[in-house]
């Protein structure tokens, strides 16, 4: 939710900056209107994950890991940018799955906000995106990151509503819970790999979702 909220006050400052200038202006105003659009729909996106969680109603279809990511990293363009965060991905072992597109893009877009938002300053953050077919009929989504890792102590809790790793860094806490309701409602699982001072990787297993030829 935060990523469109940013880019509307984004767009407000620079407009509020432009005061007179019309070119300026005639470009900033359609930047607001996708944005507020980009907001409408993230809020329709979550009301519809809301209520399948709670009649655990899946629509399931056949979604394309990349065209998914590629919806995500448009959303979170703006934090992209200002982190300077590189992203790298590789979908070949399984370009494909059997799932709820609304909340598969709700798992990488909350995982993917996660790494940028709890990034190293020590270093250029580099998010890498891997899914991989496994032989006991899951498919797994790997999420990793190079940012400041999550302590032993925390990684329990953070799963939790309300909780965060960072008490420092901004957010709602909720996104993981999120991640976990969705991943654990459809049957699959979630680990997580962290050291502090390294980075994180965030595995999901997906139970029995893979296409069938």
């Amino acid at each position: 939710m935060t990523s469109p909220v940013n880019n509307i006050e984004a767009i407000i400052d620079a407009l509020d900056k432009a005061h007179d200038d019309i070119g300026e202006i005639k470009i900033l105003v359609p930047l607001m209107y996708d944005s507020i659009d980009r907001l409408k729909n993230k809020i329709k996106e979550l009301s519809a994950i809301g209520k399948e969680q709670e009649t655990k109603k899946y629509i399931a279809s056949k979604v394309e890991f990349q065209k998914i990511l590629e919806e995500v990293l448009l959303d979170l363009e703006e934090e992209i940018k200002s982190a300077d965060a590189e992203i790298f991905f590789d979908f070949s072992n399984a370009p494909i799955i059997n799932y709820s597109k609304k909340n598969l893009k709700s798992i990488l877009q909350n995982l993917v906000s996660n790494s940028l938002k709890y990034r190293s300053p020590n270093r250029k953050p580099q998010v890498r995106i891997t899914t991989e077919e496994l032989a006991d009929d899951y498919i797994l989504l790997n999420v990793k990151d190079n940012g400041l890792g999550i302590e032993d102590k925390d990684k329990e809790r953070i799963f939790q509503m309300y909780q965060r790793a960072n008490s420092k860094i901004k957010g709602t806490g909720v996104g993981l819970g999120i991640v976990k309701k969705i991943v654990k409602n459809s049957k699959g699982k979630i680990t997580l790999e962290s050291r502090v001072g390294e980075g994180s990787t965030f595995g999901i297993y997906f139970n029995n979702f893979k296409v069938m030829s």
